[in-house]
């Protein structure tokens, strides 16, 4: 499971973000001298201060994601087909960019507010990073999540020395020149083979078309994401051709429900019975379930609607973070047996409409976008951001075997508790220590997985 962002940055084409500070610039070590305060009261000061502004950067964080998910199930063209985003390698790379916004300009300030830093001061934004950052350097992560940062920049283009040391101290980006203008493919393949290696092969091609001669700057981060669940399921009693139910039209989504016809398809179906935290929400018309990953640091939520037809509509409608947090409040642990399709999808997500949705748009206008911060050179700005990211879910560590015939039936007594994956879904990967989200989906149309990747 995997994501990968880039921002294309450059004197005509691309924006970079630069470290002009909007009032006081972060302090390396990340705190404030406190006078009268021994050195012991000064460390725990430092951080509880910082353990804070994770927690305000978390908040933030989910506010955007929930608005830019929102903006882009509206826009898009196929507003019922599956989506799939890393909202923590988006805000990553849009953090990085306002870091480099000219100090009190218009870009900055649009940054802020789509971003939902509303509540957040500039430093307090790049320090919180600088924690998630080292978060995920913890060796729990290892091989489990990896997430990346670098800047790509045209031979010669003048780039501050103090915006390059900051994406260094608060976002551990690697820095590399490459020659956007005289050798355009061998750039485009440098970066992509950074993204392979840095998604482990799942992302092969992050910029799949040419960019322009004018590219300056790039700014990227990629996230690899493989868990291990804490309850695992039986290979053994996974149904190779199990039921999931979609609408044979997709217009009839958003026109007369009535005229809709539920059609079937096969999928592998996992099954198990797990003691998880389940829950629901008359309001949303949904249940949700959380299956933990090992050491419960990171958890999968699956938001399954209770109507086939109408619920998936209703419950994006009702996506806000009060009723999340609402439902959330819901969770005890139950005994449920789980029937969760072993699936697997991969999306191309177009961000430059919805972004401006947010009222971020400055960054794409060379002749508004201010990246003083970040570079002298002359009309620098977004000229679009790439975003590819890739998801699988499967037993994850259970033992192989064959196929049961078990799986046409329903396991499990009557009165028990049932969480049957078997129609559209929308699911959250969350990372407990960050308050970051790794991954957030809808699945309207799963792509079977034919075999297992222990």
């Amino acid at each position: 499971m995997l994501g990968g962002k880039m921002l294309h940055l450059s004197q005509l084409v691309w924006v970079g973000s630069l470290l002009t500070a909007v009032g006081a610039t972060p302090v390396a070590d990340g705190t404030t001298p406190v006078p009268g305060v021994d050195d012991t009261e000064k460390q725990h000061q430092a951080i509880n201060e910082e353990m804070s502004e994770v927690q305000k950067l978390s908040r933030a964080h989910f506010d955007f994601t929930l608005e830019l998910y929102s903006l882009l199930v509206g826009d898009s063209g196929d507003s019922r087909g599956n989506l799939l985003l890393s909202p923590y390698s988006l805000t990553s790379v849009l953090s990085m960019l306002y870091l480099g916004a000219g100090a009190r300009s218009n870009t900055s300030l649009q940054l802020r507010n789509g971003l939902s830093y509303h509540n957040l001061s500039y430093s307090e934004v790049h320090r919180g990073f600088r924690q998630v950052v080292k978060n995920f350097e913890e060796p729990y992560y290892e091989g489990v999540v990896e997430a990346a940062n670098a800047m790509f920049q045209q031979q010669g283009i003048p780039v501050s020395s103090y915006y390059s040391k900051a994406l260094e101290e608060f976002y551990h980006s690697e820095l590399d020149e490459l020659d956007f203008a005289h050798n355009e493919p061998a750039a485009r393949e440098r970066i992509n083979k950074w993204a392979r290696k840095k998604t482990r092969g799942k992302i092969r091609h992050l910029i799949a078309r040419p960019l322009g001669l004018e590219t300056k700057l790039i700014l990227a981060n990629a996230l690899y994401f493989r868990g291990k669940w804490l309850y695992p399921f039986n290979r053994a009693l996974t149904f190779d051709k199990g039921l999931f139910y979609v609408t044979q039209q997709e217009s009839c989504w958003l026109h007369s429900f009535q005229s809709c016809v539920v059609i079937r398809y096969e999928i592998p179906m996992m099954i198990g019975k797990l003691k998880v935290p389940m829950g629901s929400s008359p309001t949303m018309e949904c249940q949700v379930l959380e299956l933990p990953f090992k050491d419960r640091r990171i958890s999968m939520f699956i938001f399954l609607p209770d109507d086939v037809d109408k619920g998936l509509s209703k419950l994006e409608a009702s996506l806000t973070s009060e009723t999340i947090k609402k439902l959330f409040s819901t969770l005890k642990d139950e005994t449920v047996n789980v029937r969760l399709p072993r699936f697997k999808i991969e999306e191309s997500t177009e961000l430059k409409a919805a972004l401006e949705g947010l009222g971020i748009l400055d960054v794409f206008d060379s002749s508004k976008a201010d990246f003083t911060g970040m570079s002298s050179a002359n009309g620098v700005h977004v000229s679009d951001i790439f975003h590819k990211a890739a998801f699988e879910v499967n037993e994850e560590g259970a033992e192989g075997g064959a196929a049961s015939a078990m799986g046409l039936e329903r396991i499990g007594s009557f009165g028990e508790k049932y969480f049957e994956v078997d129609h559209p879904f929308i699911f959250i990967i969350w990372d407990y220590y960050s308050g970051m989200v790794l991954f957030f989906g809808r699945v309207v149309k799963p792509a079977a997985v034919t075999s297992t990747t222990v």
